[in-house]
């Protein structure tokens, strides 16, 4: 034979061949990872690093942008939930971030169908009452 022709394989006859049984440690094959490009194209879902809020500054007056000072306790207008403008009486200012100074207020008027427990503005939205 030359080099050329490939040898001729014969088959074993049958009683030659071994059988093993499902579970033995011959059966039991080890998973090989996947290649990066079979791997699939998603990951696991991380948490969001998350800043934890900064402290709200509280304050004792504020202006409008007209000027006007504002302060604890003072009568002011705002849009209350049925539509129409209302009294309320402002509770405490607190600035979220310079330059963004809110007021939190409480209604001094109430409707018998609606249930409202006050809201906030930005300071420089407020009207005096």
């Amino acid at each position: 034979m030359d080099e050329k022709t490939p040898a001729i394989i014969r088959p074993k006859p049958a009683a030659e061949i071994r059988l093993t049984p499902a579970l033995s440690e011959k059966s039991i094959r080890t998973v090989r990872s996947l290649p990066d490009r079979d791997k699939p194209a998603f990951s696991k879902p991380r948490r969001p690093d998350v800043t934890p809020p900064k402290p709200w500054v509280e304050m004792e007056e504020a202006q409008n942008q007209a000027g006007e000072v504002f302060n604890l306790g003072d009568l002011i207008q705002v849009r209350a939930p049925w539509g129409e403008v209302a009294i309320a009486e402002i509770e405490n200012f607190y600035e979220v971030s310079p330059g963004s100074l809110w007021a939190c207020f409480v209604p001094r008027e109430e409707r018998e169908d609606w249930i409202w427990k006050g809201g906030s503005i930005r300071a420089e939205l407020l009207k005096k009452s």
